[in-house]
């Protein structure tokens, strides 16, 4: 059951990390996008964090 609530949010956490890394590659990991990027991925991983810390 856990896994079937995390999966949608363990895709998105995946992506955004690949995004990330792509444009940290390309325009810096001081830049602004990289930086963005990074604070969404940081808020998907608090998400997933809370849904665990839930279902405990």
């Amino acid at each position: 059951m856990f896994k079937e609530q995390t999966y949608p949010l363990d895709l998105a956490i995946q992506k955004k990390r690949e995004e990330m890394i792509e444009v940290g590659l390309k325009k810096g990991l001081n830049h602004n996008e990289t930086v963005l990027i990074s604070q969404q991925l940081d808020q998907l991983l608090n998400d997933i964090q809370k849904l665990k810390h839930t279902n405990q």
